[in-house]
């Protein structure tokens, strides 16, 4: 997106490590949103990549071009996310959001708080505490 004289990279849609919030679209600039990383690289043959910083490390979270694209450029990937028996989306509830400190993720019945570095992971044992948690980590409250 554009915005002045600027362009920016929105998609904090991703999930994941994906982005908090845009970011300048300048290669090889580190971005630092919260606890995570960002930079945004270029390769000949995938053209621009989005990476994280995790544990010392970039690693590729996906790469894109500024071709122009269709709504059909995007039907195939979309019916995969939303129908395949094969999908993440298909097989398990996920939630997540970043926080200051890191990211907190709900996926199936796990829960996962990154915290500064530190991971805690805890298992949810009923539709009860499931409830709980997505009221107070996600402020969602679901309704019967």
């Amino acid at each position: 997106m554009e915005i002045g004289d600027k362009n920016w990279l929105a998609d904090v849609g991703f999930g994941g490590n994906g982005l908090i919030a845009p970011i300048p679209f300048e290669e090889g600039i580190v971005q630092n949103q919260f606890t995570e990383t960002f930079r945004l690289t270029r390769d000949e043959k995938f053209g621009y990549i989005l990476q994280h910083k995790r544990l010392e490390e970039y690693r590729s979270l996906y790469s894109f071009t500024l071709e122009e694209t269709y709504p059909s450029d995007y039907l195939v990937a979309n019916y995969f996310c939303s129908k395949s028996p094969y999908s993440i989306f298909t097989r398990k509830k996920i939630c997540t959001k970043p926080t200051p400190e890191g990211r907190i993720t709900l996926m199936g019945k796990e829960l996962k708080i990154r915290q500064n570095g530190e991971v805690t992971k805890t298992v949810i044992e009923d539709d009860k505490e499931y409830d709980r948690v997505l009221k107070d980590y996600f402020d969602l409250t679901v309704n019967d």
